[in-house]
């Protein structure tokens, strides 16, 4: 990877700051609010999750005394080196994560889970982004990931970034018509997902949610050559565009 490991703990807390429960984290998203909105609708204590994407390993961390077994999957190798030394230091030991490209027959080959978190992962596999080293053009339609998952667990928790966002792999994405909304819970339907909840942006909802979005356009530290006021602001603030995605819930039994 281009950025450094401090660099990619923007997204995601460095693991011992989650483990130590620090007041200050160098994270730009507000991870914290986004894993409050999916435990109000999700039962997580004393279930498996598996965490698609885990980055830093948030999840796994700040839920290691709710769930039962936690299994991390991320490309970025050096992450997941961190991700296993701080485990095994704390004895953690039923938390794991392994390296990988998420592809449909690597999901296949995985054990059944009650929950699997696939968020801000799959937009940069439809459209082929360069964001990341271990992206590249599959043989294997990008809908086949979901589909393997609704073999592998009774819920999944969702999220993708929108052609709006302004990035380089936004153009390679469909059109997401009639709305964004809409085109996900199709797409999570067609997989086998009968009955799909959203759970708006916990980040830019009520009037706090839109001075927030309103300072995060301003301080975009996602586009070219952010100056370094604008990197201070969005670190202060914590302010992320990508927070603005809502959240989709996907059941695989119509009566949940």
């Amino acid at each position: 990877m281009k950025n450094s490991i401090d660099e990619r703990f923007q997204y995601h807390p460095d693991p011992k700051e989650v483990l130590s429960n620090a007041s200050f984290s160098r994270s730009l998203r507000r991870v914290d609010l986004r894993k409050a909105a999916i435990m109000e609708s999700v039962e997580l204590r004393g279930k498996s999750l598996l965490d698609l994407g885990c980055s830093g390993g948030y999840f796994g961390f700040s839920l290691a005394g709710t769930i039962k077994l936690y299994h991390g999957v991320d490309g970025d190798n050096e992450l997941i080196a961190r991700n296993i030394e701080v485990s095994q230091s704390k004895g953690l030991n039923h938390l794991s994560f392994e390296h990988s490209r998420i592809t449909p027959d690597f999901i296949r080959q995985l054990p059944s889970f009650d929950v699997v978190f696939f968020l801000s992962v799959f937009h940069h596999i439809l459209a082929v982004s360069k964001a990341y080293d271990w992206n590249e053009e599959s043989v294997w339609e990008p809908e086949e990931i979901l589909r393997a998952l609704a073999e592998k667990a009774e819920v999944l928790v969702f999220e993708t970034g929108y052609p709006s966002e302004g990035h380089e792999w936004c153009e390679n994405l469909p059109p997401m018509l009639p709305t964004p909304d809409a085109w996900i819970v199709e797409l999570l339907r067609g997989a086998g997902f009968y009955q799909v909840e959203i759970i708006p942006s916990p980040v830019h909802s009520g009037i706090l949610g839109r001075v927030r979005a309103s300072l995060g356009d301003r301080f975009n530290v996602q586009k070219q050559n952010p100056t370094v006021l604008a990197r201070l602001i969005a670190r202060a603030f914590h302010l992320d565009p990508r927070d603005r995605r809502d959240i989709f819930i996907a059941h695989k039994r119509r009566d949940a």
